[in-house]
């Protein structure tokens, strides 16, 4: 009970107090709303030009809460009916964050006839501080749901994989990197809820410069990382992103700083050529013993009011080890195991392609069987008869030519009927031998049967069976 603290002191320490454990009533409970405009893990650009001093109050943390404005001898809050997240943006980076959260965050408690200072506040969110901002001021008591409040993002204090200092693809924040400058460098998150000067990317995390249509003051914006140590190989190099659009922004310039504190370009491109899309830059190399930095430098040099709107972004900033000209950069079992995969899924396709062929052709073979049979072959033979070599009973054969062309071919053999003995044959004694007509098999069904043989004998008739013919087999 009983603090008290001289204004010299530095910390609780030097305050003086009363006995310990005497009895209170919460009636006499003290409380404190604390505010600051800055934290160790801020990187946004300090004493900016403002005739506005800006505090946050009343909330839960330094970050939140209802802003205070302190104008030489007056001091208010804001009041004003177009608080949106535009103009909250340029209120938290004022005072040292990197944005804005949120331009109407919770507060438990309001206070009660405090008076305002402003009364309407119109940014477009690229404003270096709200004086740039159109402003009305006026002072007149300010109902508590009036009073505008905000939640302030202050940069990262931790770092992901792809949101480190030399890993930067501004997901959370700056990655540890330092704005600087009068116009600099200003974070845009990726909910699309922010101001974009690149009206086709409001969900893409980047860094820009913007220099809007009235703004004659030269621009000198330095982005700067933290430094860093020599790693596993002497040889860096950066690459980035950048997109640009306008007339009257000069050059973005890229420069690493070793201890030594001297600056050398990697990279420098004159900013003359409208971009539609973000540009792939890989830097030069360079090589130190030492602790670096890397620098983003874009400048504008004119005083004249622009004819359009400017801005220049960057994003996808990394910090790389070796050549990237070097074959060693070159992932070779990646791509001896992408080439095979590659090649066994172009076998595994032919193959299956081949197998459908096949099967196609089979089943159109089956089909065209089914609809056209195919008549088995015939073999058609004529016999040729060679009879024995006996006077008594020679035999003689005509057989007529046979042509394929003439569709003549030869019937298998089947055996003659048995012969008989002719009654009307002579009986004088001498053999007599009748041949039977030699048939064609040009046209079978109009044939005669094969040839019947008699033979007569002196006084006797007797019936024999023909030796076998031979054959000329023909198969058509």
């Amino acid at each position: 009970s009983n603090i008290h603290c001289p204004s010299n002191a530095n910390s609780i320490n030097d305050c003086s107090f009363g006995s310990w454990g005497s009895s209170c009533s919460h009636t006499y409970d003290a409380w404190v709303s604390c505010s600051s405009t800055l934290t160790p893990t801020d990187s946004a650009p300090t004493n900016l030009p403002s005739q506005y001093q800006l505090s946050i109050t009343g909330g839960i943390n330094y970050t939140h809460g209802y802003i205070t404005i302190h104008k030489q001898l007056s001091s208010g809050v804001i009041c004003a009916l177009g608080w949106n997240l535009n103009s909250a943006d340029v209120v938290c980076r004022q005072m040292g964050f990197i944005g804005a959260y949120t331009s109407d965050p919770y507060i438990y408690s309001r206070p009660i006839g405090r008076r305002s200072l402003i009364e309407r506040i119109d940014c477009n969110g690229t404003e270096v501080t709200i004086d740039e901002c159109r402003l009305n001021l006026w002072s007149t008591i300010c109902t508590p749901s009036r009073i505008n409040s905000v939640s302030c993002r202050p940069n990262q204090s931790s770092y992901t994989s792809q949101n480190k200092p030399d890993y930067c693809y501004f997901h959370y924040g700056m990655c540890g990197w330092t704005a600087s400058g009068a116009r600099t460098w200003i974070w845009h998150p990726s909910d699309g809820k922010h101001f974009n000067p690149f009206s086709s990317y409001h969900y893409s995390s980047y860094v820009y410069v913007y220099r809007n249509i009235n703004s004659r003051d030269p621009i000198t914006a330095i982005l700067t990382s933290p430094p860093f140590n020599n790693r596993s190989s002497t040889r860096h190099y950066v690459s980035f992103q950048y997109y640009f659009f306008g007339t009257l922004l000069d050059y973005l310039e890229v420069t690493y700083s070793s201890s030594s504190g001297s600056d050398y370009v990697l990279y420098k491109n004159d900013l003359s050529i409208y971009q539609s899309e973000w540009k792939s830059v890989t830097t030069a190399t360079f090589v130190t013993f030492f602790t670096f930095k890397i620098k983003f430098t874009c400048k504008s040099s004119s005083t004249i009011a622009p004819s359009t709107n400017s801005a220049l972004g960057i994003r996808n900033v990394i910090i790389k080890d070796g050549d990237p000209r070097s074959p060693t950069y070159l992932n070779i079992p990646g791509i001896i195991i992408g080439c095979t995969f590659g090649i066994t899924a172009l076998l595994i396709v032919i193959l299956y392609g081949y197998k459908r062929s096949r099967r196609a052709q089979l089943v159109s073979r089956v089909i065209a069987s089914r609809n056209n049979p195919v008549p088995p072959a015939t073999t058609h033979c004529s016999p040729i008869y060679n009879p024995p070599n006996n006077a008594a009973n020679s035999i003689s054969h005509n057989i007529p030519p046979t042509s394929q062309s003439q569709g003549i071919g030869y019937r298998p053999y089947e055996p003659p009927p048995p012969f008989e003995a002719n009654p009307s044959a002579p009986t004088d004694g001498q053999p007599r031998t009748t041949v039977g007509q030699v048939y064609s098999t040009t046209n079978s069904q109009h044939n005669p049967p094969p040839p019947v043989f008699s033979t007569h004998l002196t006084g006797n008739t007797t019936s024999f069976q023909p030796p076998p013919p031979q054959y000329d087999d023909v198969i058509h």
